[in-house]
């Protein structure tokens, strides 16, 4: 990853990469690559931008729709966004009563997102929603470059090579033993890095159950309580209110009986 100021970026471009983002800053004609444009400035190519809204709700998405993938929409609050409108082509991904925070095209080969607000940092389960979307949008131009991307336990076309390293998303190193096509130890959603020697490549692993990413539907956690009541204790205290009633019925039967007869 290569960070250069917008004046620079002007000045020499971005040679060598395939993917650019471009962070609250935009250049004046689309790049010949495929591009991120988060909070752009209201000068930009791509969309027209509205006025700030604070924790905007979200109102639609495009669906089946791989950017809006397993995103539980409903919890995805970002705290501040602007509305985007497409100038002249692209359509609407994401959108809030306000408009579009979200609008993806495709271009000559090459593939552009506009958000209307900022996905980063990356907080993992912190703000799964978020993080989800980061992931999915990381996947969708990864397709562009190297075809589908992967899904929890589906192997990566790395084309690792003996005694490259393979760092997972829980930060664990695992040591490619021989050359591979695949890497098939997927086992966890996250980045996976790639070393090769002074350059790093890395790659999006998404979900695979959309029902994992659901927090408006959790799975119950089964809690392990006191040994439950014996057969003959439970049936016992289903018949205490017969109990309490027969005694009540006694108490008043003997002060009927028993109250002292009337003098003459």
């Amino acid at each position: 990853m290569q960070v250069i100021s917008p004046e620079a970026y002007e000045r020499i471009g971005s040679e060598g990469h395939s993917l650019e983002i471009f962070h609250f800053s935009a250049p004046s004609l689309l790049p010949r690559k495929h591009a991120l444009f988060v909070l752009p400035p209201v000068e930009n190519p791509l969309v027209a931008v509205g006025r700030p809204i604070s924790r905007p709700t979200i109102s639609g998405w495009r669906e089946p729709h791989p950017l809006t993938r397993y995103v539980n929409f409903a919890l995805l609050r970002p705290p501040y966004a602007r509305p985007l409108k497409p100038l002249s082509f692209g359509e609407s991904v994401v959108e809030s009563p306000d408009g579009a925070v979200a609008v993806g095209l495709e271009r000559q080969g090459f593939r552009y997102l506009a958000l209307g607000f900022d996905p980063f940092p990356y907080l993992g389960r912190e703000n799964l929603p978020m993080s989800i979307f980061t992931l999915n949008l990381l996947e969708w131009f990864n397709e562009a470059l190297r075809g589908p991307g992967a899904a929890t336990g589906e192997p990566l076309d790395l084309g690792a090579r003996a005694g490259e390293t393979v760092i997972s998303p829980g930060g664990e190193k695992l040591i490619v033993d021989e050359s591979a096509a695949l890497f098939s130890r997927t086992f966890f959603q996250g980045f996976y890095e790639l070393a090769r020697g002074q350059r790093k490549e890395i790659v999006a692993v998404n979900l695979q159950d959309a029902k994992e990413s659901d927090l408006g539907d959790p799975a119950p956690i089964e809690l392990k309580g006191e040994p439950a009541a014996s057969g003959s204790g439970f049936s016992l205290f289903a018949f205490w209110p017969y109990f309490l009633l027969a005694s009540i019925l006694l108490l008043f039967l003997e002060w009927f009986w028993g109250r002292p007869a009337a003098q003459a």
